[in-house]
């Protein structure tokens, strides 16, 4: 407010680019308190900003550095499965209630504040697993550089090439994050439809996924327009490919009306047009829109070539109906 004194009154000019660090300090509950810094920039609305953790925890357990990230920027430093855990020399994973060093299982305590953490051997019943023993590639020379398990009981285990075998408490686990990287490209892992699996003491488990990659997508209508939306990948064993290079490794639609000859009943593809999704500020596909000239049956197919999951294509036919100028609609030849 110009006063040159703290008040109520202040504000703060905000540069395009965001602002800060910012540096307060937190109090909680149990007596604890921690300083704390983040920055604040642009979320892509007007007038909205997001708040970015610029600070984290770090601790020295069996001779190894573990650091915590505030990921979910809440100020604490005990949220198991939303904050991040990154022990020297492994995978980054989520925070986790057992850790495993060396082989070994700890239990494993973050207070709020991140200025305490507790460890101590795991003494519950454990197996192992093995996310590579039965991943299938879908083409060569694909880099695993994260894929994370997480149970029901507040466990979370990170794997890549090096680190694909540990052991875990038992539990049910289910994928919660990976990351596919081949040269510039980039795909991230979901749990899509992959089932859960459960890890009993003594157990080794050897969860399936890769292979061949579909894809699915929605088809829609309004009369004017034909709408291609949410294209999505899969793995054999349902897990979801979410690609993050879309900028350099477009996604292609193609449509062609189809007509059959009334005698033979052959098909005759007669093509409208190809057209390339373009890619919103979140990365995600925006849909997209085709105007068929005459109502009748239309084929689209859309086709992805990717050095990650390979040359992947799905055809889909929906009954188009145009709408006439009056506002009724035409209908599709027979």
């Amino acid at each position: 407010d110009g006063d040159s004194a703290k008040g109520s009154g202040e504000v703060f000019m905000r540069a395009p680019h965001g602002f800060g660090p910012i540096k307060c300090k937190f109090s909680f509950h149990d007596g604890t308190s921690t300083r704390y810094e983040f920055v604040l920039v642009p979320a892509g609305a007007p007038n909205r900003l997001r708040l970015l953790r610029a600070c984290a925890k770090t601790a020295e357990i069996e001779g190894l550095q573990i650091t915590i990230f505030d990921d979910d920027c809440n100020g604490k430093f005990d949220d198991y499965g939303a904050d991040s855990l990154l022990i020297h020399g492994h995978p980054p994973s989520l925070l986790s209630r057992a850790i495993c060093l060396r082989g070994k299982l700890y239990e494993f305590v973050s207070h709020p504040a991140g200025n305490t953490v507790e460890y101590r051997p795991y003494s519950g019943p454990a197996g192992i697993v093995d996310v590579l023993a039965k991943y299938k590639p879908a083409q060569k020379g694909v880099s695993i550089r994260s894929f994370i398990i997480g149970g029901t009981r507040g466990f979370f285990f990170a794997f890549d090439d090096r680190f694909h075998r540990t052991a875990v408490p038992e539990d049910v686990y289910s994928l919660r994050f990976g990351l596919l990287v081949r040269n510039r490209e980039h795909v991230a892992l979901g749990k899509g439809e992959w089932p859960s699996f459960k890890v009993k003491a003594g157990e080794v488990v050897e969860p399936s996924w890769g292979g061949s990659v579909k894809a699915g997508f929605s088809l829609s209508q309004d009369g004017r327009y034909l709408t291609v939306d949410k294209v999505a990948f899969f793995g054999e064993a349902g897990e979801q490919y979410i690609p993050l290079s879309f900028d350099i490794l477009p996604v292609r639609a193609f449509l062609a009306q189809i007509t059959k000859d009334a005698r033979t009943r052959l098909e005759t593809a007669v093509p409208h047009g190809t057209k390339r999704f373009d890619v919103g500020a979140d990365g995600r596909l925006l849909p997209l829109n085709f105007e068929p000239p005459v109502s009748g049956e239309e084929r689209v197919i859309i086709e992805y070539v990717s050095g990650i999951l390979g040359r992947v294509m799905r055809e889909e036919r929906i009954t188009f109906v145009k709408a006439k100028r009056g506002g009724g609609k035409d209908q599709p030849k027979p």
